[in-house]
């Protein structure tokens, strides 16, 4: 074992950090684990230190140490070389669809996108605009202006809500591009949209801005779309009754919402629900395929049978609401083959964390 002792150091942390992110490391696998680096510790002392060690390269040991520092420059400008001008040709087991893993008009700062897309973009809509910080509104007059496109059309468009309404900015720019509309969408992470009086103080306050500006800004035929986050695994634990997150979690935010629509046909506008979206135990990054992960785990993926049973609730208490308010499900366009998951059958990336979709699936699914 001494011998082979440095070895031993190089291929139990390999074999180790590869398990976690494959197979695990459990009771069963660990027999299995030791004899594997046992192996291949073997097997590199025997055919690869002891001769590099015995061999006498150049008699002068001052040309061994100049032969070395030549390799060493040679190979690390080499491999330099490879990773810049070769990344997107070549596999070095990353994720093949990283430039994908964005949200909330993050992307614009790519150089990768088609001309013609760069041209129109609106870069003030983005998730530095339009996601606003709770705590720094308090004291100042928020305009919905902060967070729009104005296309001058005679109707408009309000997104309102917590960041998982923030997610579809993507959606939201592409409607207000294809539609020549209007579209304001000012979120507040954290904080759902309308404002409740179990809210946090600072959430209430900001939302109830929002909802005020709303009222003197909307018109007729304008339409208001809402969506929040509905909690489904928090911390591992499934499910969380967060009173600050979690959507549509009682009869109470039910009545919010009628009262909102009454306030909102008053003025001859409609009202739109945005359904949760599927949400995930694992962030995205433990749930990118690559070499070295080829089996994804359980909890990247989730049934649809399953979420529609954890938020079974939710739909129960929909049922309740006027048939004049209008509901857009996502769920069906982001799952395939009853199965709810991360990446797509692609192997691009839907999601950024755990809950937010990307501004890929933005444009491909919603």
């Amino acid at each position: 074992i001494g011998i082979l002792s440095y070895s031993l150091y190089l291929w139990h942390w390999g074999v180790i950090s590869i398990s976690l992110w494959t197979i695990g490391i459990h009771w069963w696998t660990l027999p299995f684990q030791i004899i594997l680096f046992s192996i291949l510790a073997l097997i590199s002392y025997e055919f690869i230190e002891k001769p590099f060690r015995n061999k006498k390269w150049f008699e002068n040991d001052i040309n061994n140490i100049k032969f070395g520092i030549i390799l060493l420059t040679f190979l690390s400008l080499f491999i330099t070389f490879i990773e810049k001008f070769f990344a997107k040709k070549l596999f070095f087991a990353n994720y093949m669809h990283e430039e994908l893993v964005t949200r909330s008009r993050n992307h614009i700062k790519s150089q990768n996108l088609p001309k013609s897309y760069q041209s129109d973009l609106k870069l003030n809509f983005n998730e530095e605009n339009c996601s606003l910080d709770r705590t720094k509104w308090l004291d100042k007059n928020l305009d919905l202006g902060i967070c729009f496109i104005d296309n001058n059309s005679k109707n408009k468009l309000f997104f309102l809500g917590n960041s998982h309404s923030n997610h579809y900015l993507e959606t939201q720019y592409l409607i207000s591009m294809k539609n020549n509309l209007t579209v304001y969408a000012p979120a507040v992470s954290g904080c759902e949209f309308p404002p409740s009086k179990d809210q946090i103080d600072h959430c209430q306050l900001v939302q109830q801005k929002i909802l005020n500006d709303l009222m003197l800004k909307i018109n007729k035929n304008d339409s208001v779309i809402i969506s929040n986050r509905h909690v489904l695994f928090e911390a591992g634990n499934i499910p969380t009754a967060s009173k600050n997150a979690t959507w549509l979690r009682n009869n109470e935010s039910i009545e919010n919402i009628k009262l909102l629509n009454e306030k909102i046909r008053a003025k001859g506008a409609n009202l739109i629900l945005i359904l949760p979206t599927p949400e995930f135990k694992l962030s995205i990054e433990q749930c990118k395929p690559n070499l070295f992960r080829p089996f994804l785990s359980k909890n990247c993926y989730v049934p649809l049978s399953s979420l529609k049973k954890y938020r079974e609730d939710v739909y129960m208490r929909l049922n309740d609401l006027p048939e004049n308010i209008k509901l857009f499900d996502p769920t069906p366009l982001l799952c395939f083959k009853n199965q709810c998951g991360m990446i797509d059958l692609e192997n691009k990336p839907l999601y950024v964390d755990s809950g937010h979709i990307t501004d890929y699936a933005n444009r491909k699914y919603i």
